[in-house]
């Protein structure tokens, strides 16, 4: 899932291809900022994932290690939505 939208963010600068210049301008101010952002936001998902698998594989572990598991990929999601406000689109 985070492959699939680190695709579709590297892809977005396509979005101002044929912009004028302010507005060309306008969306690489916002895109220099917010892919960062998104790069960070990824660095987290990754360690929440790498949390979940760290924990010892015991019983009372289950439910902090699910946890982990599924926040994963909202995290992602949010990361997007993130990445997707803070980007000035055309």
């Amino acid at each position: 899932m985070a492959a699939v939208a680190f695709f579709f963010v590297g892809l977005a600068p396509m979005a101002c291809d044929s912009c004028g210049d302010e507005a060309s301008d306008r969306f690489d101010a916002s895109y220099n900022l917010a892919f960062p952002v998104f790069g960070f936001g990824l660095v987290v998902v990754l360690v929440v994932l790498l949390s979940a698998w760290a924990l010892p594989w015991r019983r009372r572990n289950a439910a902090a290690r699910v946890w982990l598991a599924v926040t994963a990929p909202a995290a992602v999601v949010l990361d997007f939505i993130v990445f997707h406000g803070l980007v000035d689109w055309p």
